[in-house]
């Protein structure tokens, strides 16, 4: 499907990969995701459960506190916050979480130029591209769609990056996060392209710090529950899939 390869262990799959991907696979269908053919990759491991690093990526609350000397200031405002979804589509394992884009974000001069040259995720508020912004919102910044269980596709205007949590033990997880972008013309869309790819890596290492700090607040056993509230709406969806698996509920 648009490029991606899906394995099914099963030597006789109760549906087709289309069936699985259903509502969310046809939104995505015009999605330019096979004309973006630049990529960039980064992968190692964190120490912490695989199920803590889906729900750091999936709720907006936490960008004004991780990401307050990098790019999560452009998610949010004074309307919005806490990053709460503009839009969220629950399916039957899988979901969409838009995120809120402030068109008033002040970029550092050197993220200007790089964002004039070419489409950043720190741009805010940006474009309608096919299949994104479903809401069809006019602060709208990027689109984070989860495939049960484990991948991410993340678009934006102009360019996607995509998750792949594999747990390794029950606190240790390997991850692969790949940047695409549509071949550069001119060295001043390369640019913008190497900014963007270093800003999301900068990101990235923020978010592994706070996933390593949540497992150690939940292997210390120091709350037995925890309450998750409207905004981690996508946590608590896929929290729901996850336990129905296991249990053997479906």
């Amino acid at each position: 499907w648009q490029g991606f390869i899906f394995v099914n262990l099963s030597p006789h799959p109760e549906q087709s990969l289309r069936d699985y991907l259903g509502e969310l696979g046809q939104r995505l269908d015009d999605y330019p995701f096979m004309e973006m053919t630049t990529c960039y990759a980064y992968h190692g491991t964190f120490n912490a459960n695989w199920k803590i690093g889906v729900s750091a990526f999936n709720e907006g609350y936490h960008l004004g506190f991780v990401h307050t000397q990098t790019g999560g200031m452009s998610l949010r405002a004074k309307e919005n916050r806490f990053g709460r979804p503009i839009w969220v589509g629950l399916y039957d394992r899988h979901h969409t979480f838009s995120f809120f884009g402030n068109p008033e974000f002040k970029m550092t001069p050197v993220e200007r130029i790089a964002a004039h040259y070419g489409a950043m995720m720190s741009q805010g508020a940006r474009g309608f591209p096919l299949g994104a912004n479903p809401s069809a919102h006019d602060k709208w910044a990027l689109d984070a769609n989860v495939i049960f269980p484990n991948f991410f596709i993340d678009v934006f205007q102009g360019s996607y990056f995509t998750y792949n949590f594999w747990p390794l033990s029950v606190d240790k997880t390997y991850y692969e996060m790949r940047s695409y972008y549509f071949p550069p013309r001119k060295a001043s869309e390369r640019f913008t392209q190497e900014f963007s790819r270093v800003w999301l890596r900068e990101l990235l290492l923020e978010d592994l710090q706070m996933i390593e700090q949540s497992q150690l607040g939940v292997a210390s056993g120091a709350r037995p529950f925890f309450v998750l509230q409207d905004g981690e709406i996508c946590v608590r969806h896929h929290m729901k899939v996850v336990d129905d698996h296991v249990s053997g509920r479906r």
